[in-house]
């Protein structure tokens, strides 16, 4: 059951969506309670979009001959995707330097937040290198 974001969502376009990454990115932290459900909807976010892509590419190769579900999928690939990479880069960013960080139970945490931190690491990475 989902408690952040509607049932129902049916994602045709960024701006059905970007409110709810606005809404974790604006919103206060004041416990370690309000940190708990900013996390907890943040992973429902990325769960029912993570799902709504899957999705897509299943429907997409099951039916190889229909053109509008190989669309469907390139849509998401080339005008979602990248929107919520700078969005999730942001709420790493948000997360680590929560002063309620040090509150939640470090082990249970541990590899979460190992992750979220090698990935703001590996952004920087990426942003900073150039090829030519």
């Amino acid at each position: 059951m989902r408690t952040f974001l509607p049932e129902d969502l049916s994602i045709k376009n960024w701006a059905q969506i970007e409110t709810y990454f606005e809404d974790l990115n604006t919103r206060a932290i004041d416990s370690v309670e309000d940190l708990k459900k900013w996390m907890h909807d943040r992973s429902e976010l990325e769960a029912v979009l993570e799902e709504n892509m899957a999705w897509r590419y299943i429907k997409m190769n099951i039916d190889t001959t229909n053109p509008e579900l190989q669309k469907s999928f390139q849509f998401f690939v080339q005008n979602i995707s990248p929107k919520i990479a700078s969005y999730a880069h942001d709420l790493n960013t948000k997360l680590i330097n929560s002063k309620h960080l040090n509150d939640l139970d470090s082990a249970y945490y541990f590899i979460y937040l190992r992750d979220i931190k090698n990935a703001i690491h590996l952004y920087r990475e990426e942003k900073h290198s150039s090829v030519y």
